[in-house]
């Protein structure tokens, strides 16, 4: 695996100051807006326009009928810790479709409770949000005070309230993903062996790297650094002072890509399931020919569906499998019964979940059926 080390990109883009938009901050505890995917809808609105939910509901409800409309709020996972989401957001793991930051939240959080059953000797990894990071936060004018406050309120959600997790002792490895220009990507910090590395399936990053002694002047994976260090100094953390010292570098992928801008976020599920530091082969499965990934991008976006809805961290798993089960029928009946079969069947999404046919049963078929709903 080879790394580099970041290179400046165009001096004139000060990367957080241009537009470290956190969709996560309107999505994270109540659902207020519904930011809008890459495609632009019928109403000839641009991408990234803020829509109000209710008048999302409206325009869906006038298109597909009062069954979509029950169906596109209906909450479809939340943890024990109140992390929630509704099955609109769920909806954005379909095929071309930008993913919403509540979604990487969800799979962060799947990501952690399958930690409880790693194998002795396996790093102990911890999943942040990507909505711990929002734009006020990098911005002049922020108080080092609230800006702590904020982070240090985010992180102890992340732990699922357990404070004695808060000081980061337990972890050998704490990942953050960082939205920037909408763009996702993920910064590693490897506590076990002190490292700081940035994941990105881009090869054209959009961010640079600018350290200084001001703040507002760092580039933002140093800003992350510099928030996260701090922290880890307000708990006494052994290796603070030693993060502190390391300079965040972007590891060299053979699946970087030139022009695939809708998918990063599905990178980033997958460098968050995949990376387990340096010293382990970090492969994700993906091919070193962009245009052949398409295949394989669409395969993993059904497993994380499948993934999210039947993880044990999921309150509301056996809810949704009772109203799959109600609503399978029906749905082959319609357009997105279509879609099933326009992605080659129940069988061929099977085989992209990996898993056996004993395993199979209907269960991740009817989670794909309740998501389409």
């Amino acid at each position: 695996m080879n790394e580099e080390a970041y290179e400046l990109g165009d001096k004139s883009l000060k990367t957080a100051d241009m537009g470290n938009v956190m969709e996560g901050q309107a999505e994270r505890n109540n659902v207020d807006y519904a930011i809008k995917t890459t495609e632009t809808g019928k109403d000839g609105k641009s991408q990234g326009e803020r829509l109000n939910v209710d008048d999302v509901i409206k325009t869906i409800a006038k298109e597909e009928g009062l069954e979509v409309q029950q169906s596109f709020m209906n909450d479809v996972f939340a943890t024990e810790r109140g992390l929630e989401s509704k099955a609109f957001l769920l909806d954005s793991l379909l095929p071309r479709k930008q993913i919403y930051v509540n979604v990487i939240d969800c799979w962060a959080a799947v990501l952690n409770h399958q930690q409880k059953f790693i194998s002795e000797g396996s790093p102990k990894q911890l999943f942040c949000h990507a909505s711990m990071f929002v734009e006020w936060m990098f911005k002049r004018g922020a108080a080092k005070s609230k800006r702590m406050g904020a982070f240090r309120k985010h992180m102890v959600q992340v732990v699922e309230c357990y404070e004695e997790k808060a000081d980061m002792r337990s972890y050998d490895m704490v990942m953050f993903p960082i939205l920037e220009m909408k763009h996702l990507y993920l910064v590693c910090f490897d506590m076990k062996n002190p490292s700081i590395y940035v994941t990105d399936n881009m090869k054209k990053s959009v961010f640079g790297v600018r350290d200084s002694t001001i703040f507002f002047d760092k580039s933002t994976p140093y800003k992350v650094k510099h928030i996260f260090c701090e922290y880890l100094e307000s708990v006494n953390h052994p290796k603070a002072h030693v993060m502190e010292k390391m300079h965040p570098r972007k590891l060299k992928l053979k699946w970087e890509m030139t022009d695939n801008v809708t998918d990063c976020r599905v990178f980033v599920m997958r460098h968050m399931e995949m990376f387990k530091g340096k010293e382990y082969e970090f492969e994700c499965g993906f091919n070193d020919n962009e245009r052949r990934n398409t295949s394989q991008i669409n395969n993993l976006r059904m497993k994380y569906v499948a993934k999210i809805l039947l993880s044990d961290a999921n309150v509301y798993k056996e809810k949704v499998m009772r109203d799959a089960e109600e609503t399978s029928k029906k749905m082959e009946s319609n357009e997105y019964g279509n879609v099933i079969k326009g992605l080659g069947g129940y069988e061929d999404i099977e085989k992209a979940l990996g898993v056996t046919e004993e395993a199979m049963k209907d269960d991740h078929k009817d989670a794909y059926h309740r998501v389409l709903g």
